[in-house]
């Protein structure tokens, strides 16, 4: 998908993040049936679409070049599929179809994590369904089988074609642990997990405890009502959040794919709860206090934008008078419109600070270094990276558009093993050896810590935006040669 997109669109930062954002689009379609298959709320189920799209590892994730939001789609897909079976709901052939080949689109996205939702399908169904489900209409030996050649196929062609020898460092990268946890880093990653789901769900995990605080029965009759559709969602999470926590690696984006269950049960819930009056109250006013700190916090950023950067100054505008809007907006419209709109606002705001905020705290480093480089190469001319990350590899090669080919290589290979006359990307460490060998160095870019508070006062005081980067961590030159 993603060398169809290079094809389309060329090579480039829009066409390499194209293919994941389609991917998100089709999440957010399949949260709202996923909502209405458990809970059978349209109201809930779009407010649940919402609050997946607010959720910030859904809008981190749909704009960056990795397989987790691919993984995301294609759970996403198995989950619709395995809930009208598991429920009662339905036994056609579409959701069959959905449950396994879903699973197997996910297993040739990123291997075993895609057998997850079948070995969930089962477990619920022991604890739960199999008095009234025989296991044959829940697991038919056809689609079982399709399943698993669709996620399996590939595997099999690349050890026919490569030995066997390929299956082996497939299963060690799957299940070998590649960290080795400090002491007490079991209990600090449970929590961290923990942690990140709230964070990630913000601000609608702050609605739902407001709300829920205020209309504790209405809360008890929801479960009662929904029993199996809450062992499907919370068993989800709990089976993936249990493989994952309780692991020796801290990846919180790994939750993603049980994001869709909890988004559409908090929207479900929401909408029930909504029909308490205090619950509503307290909801509508804490919408308007996160809307007053946005206000707040964009005035702030539009202040300090006026001395620093206009990229800083625009979004901080747009951002509180966005937030104004929207409170105005909800002087006329219910609570579940006031929390769309919050959620609109929440969705407009990210990719505002991502896109234009961001960059002003952090430099550009790996653009810097293209145009450089774009400037002293000459046609043909090989380029080599010395001691620098694979990761900034590929982002010169991206912006470039793929112009620029950089070929890595460890510091320790200077120079007996670099081709004579290449252009030279260097980090600090290795500038002394071109220089000595006479190679002319430019800098072209350099990586800075986090900034601090004190350095963004300086830096507003000064007027001048260079000062937020006093601590450098590490340049990289340009080294051309003699």
């Amino acid at each position: 998908l993603l060398c169809a997109s290079y094809k389309l669109f060329g090579i480039g930062l829009l066409s390499s993040r194209l293919p994941f954002l389609v991917a998100g689009c089709g999440v957010l379609w399949l949260t709202w049936r996923l909502g209405r298959e458990l809970f059978g709320s349209v109201e809930g189920a779009l407010l649940g679409a919402i609050v997946m799209a607010a959720n910030v590892q859904t809008m981190t994730i749909a704009t960056r070049s990795t397989p987790d939001m691919f993984l995301c789609l294609f759970v996403s897909v198995s989950l619709c599929g395995f809930a009208p079976l598991l429920l009662g709901k339905s036994d056609s052939w579409r959701s069959y179809a959905m449950a396994y080949l879903g699973a197997g689109l996910a297993c040739a996205t990123k291997g075993l994590w895609g057998a997850i939702p079948v070995l969930f399908a089962g477990v619920l169904w022991a604890l739960q369904c199999r008095r009234s489900i025989p296991l044959n209409r829940l697991a038919p030996a056809g689609w079982v089988l399709a399943g698993v050649l669709v996620g399996g196929g590939w595997f099999m062609y690349a050890a026919v074609k490569h030995g066997s020898g390929t299956l082996g460092a497939f299963f060690r990268d799957q299940t070998a642990a590649t960290a080795t946890p400090a002491k007490w880093f079991l209990i600090s990653n449970v929590a961290d997990y923990a942690a990140a789901t709230l964070r990630h769900f913000l601000p609608f995990s702050l609605l739902l405890a407001a709300a829920w605080f205020a209309a504790r029965p209405q809360v008890k009759e929801f479960f009662r009502r929904n029993r199996l559709a809450l062992w499907f969602v919370l068993g989800w999470y709990v089976l993936v959040f249990g493989i994952f926590s309780f692991g020796f690696m801290r990846r919180t984006r790994y939750l993603l794919p049980t994001y869709p269950g909890l988004a559409v049960m908090i929207g479900a819930l929401l909408v029930v709860l909504m029909q308490h009056a205090k619950a509503e109250e307290w909801v509508r006013r804490l919408s308007v206090a996160i809307l007053a700190v946005g206000i707040v916090f964009g005035l702030g950023m539009a202040v300090m934008g006026l001395r620093l950067d206009w990229r800083l100054a625009l979004a901080g505008g747009i951002v509180a008078g966005s937030a104004g809007g929207v409170v105005a907006w909800m002087r006329n419209c219910d609570a579940l419109s006031s929390m769309a709109g919050l959620g609109a606002w929440v969705i407009v705001v990210a990719p505002l600070v991502t896109g234009f905020a961001r960059p002003v705290f952090t430099p550009n480093y790996a653009a810097d270094l293209t145009r450089e480089l774009s400037a002293q190469t000459a046609p043909g001319q090989a380029i080599v990276a010395l001691g620098v990350r694979a990761e900034l590899v590929s982002q010169i090669r991206l912006l470039s558009a793929g112009r620029l080919e950089p070929k890595a290589y460890a510091t320790e290979a200077w120079p007996a093993g670099i081709p004579g006359g290449a252009v030279c990307v260097v980090a600090e460490d290795g500038r002394e050896r071109l220089a000595a060998a006479g190679y002319r160095l430019t800098l072209a870019g350099y990586r800075a810590k986090g900034v601090r508070a004190s350095d963004v006062w300086r830096a507003w005081r000064s007027g001048q935006r260079e000062e937020l980067f006093s601590r450098k961590q590490q340049n990289f030159y340009v080294a051309t040669p003699p």
